[in-house]
């Protein structure tokens, strides 16, 4: 049972006992997981799959992927430790792994689970390519060795490793309003086999003994990619094909295990499942009792509204900033809000491929570019089977309000095909060239209205940063009237 929150703990412990653990007897589950005997070597594996209909050139389907067993995650500074590793070789453009495999140009994208995981009893971490073409699998498997021979020999810049600690310092003060969740979800796995949950979250403490580790050994992480990936002989490759006659090979499968089911069924088992389904039906037929339902009650209203003190100042020449002090953990949130009422229409549909590519360094590179796009459209297409639902209510009220319409564009089926379209181009300079028109509006102070949040003690110094950014953002050289859109109440 995991609660959080602020709410009394022994009204949840009384519920508790109360309705669930007071109507059972103590048992001995047995539920330890065993541990998995290691390899001698390497094993490689295939399996086949349907073929993508999305999917930018139909020969270059082919899956790729490289794992490692590592070691058991109750032991909470190693798993740790290879958590931050795996974040270092996959994680950005400067990654290792992504400058070897994604800058190749074999693949589209990153083979799925890429990185380390760490749900089950011992870890793992993967890496690999999609959308390559069958003759290239060799070619991934030949990238992956020689990554690994040149991180053992390399190591990683001082650089990108103090930005990923840093990195895990400002997620350890941010405090969304799902932290207590978040960390129930965190722990979870590793108390599920048996680790301390309690030392698993003292980060502050792992983060201090990975720094002191690395400051007495400067090549502590060499030898840490050496030992688990280079001289790991519990090593899987797994690649997986498209076959165009796989839907009809597993739904030929499917009916040949039911009937050999059906016929293994004796009269009383068919009795049985007969009553069952009329079970079935008279439960799915009575009226649902919704008092079990939570629900709010005018008495559980605040009756005032409270009130929040906000400062609306013109920033920077007449940007308006609206700064709000708070309890922000040593944190500062500034936000900036862009206007696309300037923006002409026929570029709309480009601007979440400009905020895609906004951040990556040397996206008006064309090559780079190329690079960004296909792993955009991969990561969109991938999303599709688990978002079915999601992207068909997106498409039934794009009609419905001009919000909706915006949204199909931006994050629905047409923004999917669109972004396999470019894709699909031989020639990308011309999307290319619609990026700084795109930033002409968007990155434009004459459109834009920003806000921040921090503790009242750091406002002096975080309204001076503010501003100094804003005016470093361009501004229209005649004033624009805004053009207010259709609005429908």
């Amino acid at each position: 049972f995991f609660t959080y929150g602020n709410f009394p703990l022994e009204q949840h412990l009384k519920q508790i006992h109360e309705e669930a653990l007071s109507k059972f007897q103590k048992i001995e589950p047995s539920t330890v997981v065993p541990a998995q005997t290691p390899w001698d070597k390497p094993r490689e594996f295939q399996i086949t799959c349907g073929p993508d209909s999305f999917a930018t050139d139909p020969s270059k389907q082919t899956t790729v992927s490289v794992s490692f067993l590592l070691p058991d995650i109750t032991d909470t500074f190693e798993a740790f430790t290879l958590s931050l590793l795996s974040s270092l070789l996959t994680s950005g453009p400067n990654s290792p792994f992504y400058k070897a495999l994604i800058e190749s140009g074999l693949g589209t994208d990153f083979s799925p689970d890429v990185g380390y995981n760490g749900y089950t009893r011992e870890a793992y971490f993967s890496v690999g390519l999609q959308g390559i073409a069958e003759k290239d699998i060799e070619t991934v498997r030949s990238l992956v060795d020689r990554t690994i021979d040149e991180v053992v020999e390399k190591g990683f810049e001082d650089d990108r490793i103090e930005a990923l600690l840093h990195k895990i310092e400002i997620q350890m003060k941010h405090q969304s309003t799902s932290f207590g969740l978040m960390l129930t979800s965190y722990i979870a796995s590793c108390w599920n086999h048996d680790g301390d949950p309690v030392e698993l979250l003292k980060l502050g403490n792992q983060l201090a003994k990975f720094r002191q580790c690395l400051q007495e050994n400067p090549k502590f992480l060499q030898e840490k990619v050496k030992q688990y990936f280079k001289n790991n002989q519990h090593k899987l490759t797994l690649s997986m094909r498209p076959d165009d006659k796989y839907h009809e090979k597993q739904a030929q499968v499917e009916a040949t295990k039911l009937k050999q089911k059906v016929k293994a069924l004796s009269p009383g088992d068919r009795q049985q499942i007969y009553e069952k389904g009329l079970e079935l039906r008279s439960q799915q037929s009575k009226p649902q009792d919704a008092s079990c339902l939570p629900a709010l009650k005018v008495s559980d209203i605040e009756p005032t509204i409270p009130v929040t003190e906000l400062d609306v100042v013109l920033t920077a020449g007449d940007i308006p900033v609206q700064y709000c002090a708070q309890p922000t953990n040593g944190m500062v949130y500034f936000r900036a809000f862009s206007s696309l009422n300037t923006l002409p229409e026929e570029l709309r549909p480009y601007v979440p491929l400009f905020c895609s590519v906004l951040t990556n360094p040397c996206f008006e590179e064309e090559e780079h570019f190329k690079v960004l796009v296909k792993m955009t459209a991969q990561e969109l297409t991938n999303g599709i089977p688990d978002s079915g639902h999601l992207y068909a209510s997106i498409r039934a009220g794009r009609t419905l309000t001009p919000a909706g319409d915006l949204q199909e564009t931006f994050s629905g089926m047409d923004q999917v095909r669109l972004m396999k379209r470019i894709a699909e181009m031989t020639d990308i300079k011309p999307i290319l060239r619609k990026l700084p028109r795109i930033k002409k509006h968007l990155l434009n102070g004459d459109n834009m209205r920003c806000s921040v949040n921090a503790t009242p003690q750091q406002m002096p110094q975080t309204e001076k940063a503010v501003e100094d950014f804003l005016r470093s953002i361009g501004r229209s050289k005649k004033e624009r009237r805004p053009v207010r859109p259709h609005t429908v109440e």
